[in-house]
């Protein structure tokens, strides 16, 4: 029977790791497949393994402490954990998400149907109790945001970017075409795995009954934090770019271009943002931090410091 592992990494939010695993623990396996649940906590103490052995008493697991600090880090130490095992395909979801019990099923029908060799599928937010209107109104245009990248995922998903938030991967990825996660990035190791995986041929989809759900702690709700993640992720892009091997030149250019068309959007969001204020107001603070990050990027800063600390507990 093949193996399909099931792997979440975790750091230092053991209430948000119960609900994930607890969520997984009630995973429908596909026809013909066993399921191998992997966690590995990338932290330099044993917090979480009494929970994963609680959990997953009667079920196949393993759990591996990675004290080295970095995503891409542990997303590899998963990885390799699970090949041990005899994975044959390797699934990713988060801590801070919960997934539905035909989340599996759904992204092995779709790797198996378009003969595909990595597999993502939508996240869809929730939100802890808030209070105040600031937070109501961030809430409210960071769930658009979702509803309307979902639904751009699901008419392109061609151009739909696989993500360790909700992915499935074949073992052969790795195994066969020698893609691992570049653990030179403290973000954006998984895109960069993606561009890595279709640099090679290799094929994509998209599963849009796949789905997890995310929980956004509240001190995640706040301009602020969107101005700090967007930023964060801007300056990810430019270093992918650098490492990619792209002269000054080019980068220069790239630079400017997306610098010039997130400053075209704010302005254009200004204008409608009586209709649609919420989403408006998340939309020009992401795309503030976005210049700042492509700006710092193409000056050579370094990278961003933003997921250091966790959010959420």
């Amino acid at each position: 029977m093949k193996c399909i592992a099931v792997c979440c990494l975790t750091r230092n939010r053991p209430l948000m790791l119960v609900a994930a695993l607890e969520s997984a623990v009630k995973l429908i396996a596909p026809e013909g497949f066993r399921l191998l649940f992997v966690c590995v906590e990338n932290d330099t103490q044993d917090r979480s393994r009494h929970i994963v052995e609680r959990i997953f008493a009667d079920r196949a697991h393993e759990y591996a402490l990675e004290p080295r600090p970095g995503i891409a880090i542990a997303r590899n130490t998963a990885m390799r954990l699970a090949l041990a095992k005899g994975a044959d395909a390797i699934a990713f979801f988060d801590d801070d998400e919960t997934v539905d019990a035909n989340w599996i099923v759904e992204l092995t029908q779709a790797m198996t149907a378009q003969g595909l060799h990595l597999v993502g599928g939508p996240v869809r937010v929730e939100f802890e109790r808030h209070e105040g209107a600031l937070s109501h109104i961030i809430a409210r245009g960071i769930a658009r945001k979702y509803r309307w990248r979902e639904w751009k995922k699901w008419l392109m998903p061609w151009r739909a970017s696989i993500c360790t938030n909700n992915c499935l991967i074949r073992a052969d990825v790795m195994t066969h075409h020698g893609i691992m996660f570049d653990e030179r990035f403290k973000t954006s190791s998984d895109h960069r795995f993606h561009l890595d995986a279709r640099a090679k041929g290799l094929k994509h989809g998209w599963a849009s009954r796949a789905i997890v759900s995310e929980l956004w702690p509240n001190e995640r709700l706040s301009l602020g934090y969107y101005f700090e993640r967007g930023r964060a992720q801007a300056k990810s892009s430019v270093l992918l770019s650098r490492h990619a091997g792209y002269g000054m030149a080019y980068l220069g250019l790239l630079v400017f271009w997306h610098t010039l068309v997130k400053l075209l959007n704010s302005l254009a969001l200004l204008l409608i943002s009586p209709l649609q204020f919420s989403a408006s107001l998340v939309q020009i603070t992401r795309n503030m931090g976005r210049m700042a990050g492509y700006m710092e990027g193409a000056f050579g800063h370094g990278q961003t410091t933003l997921y250091d600390q966790t959010t959420g507990s």
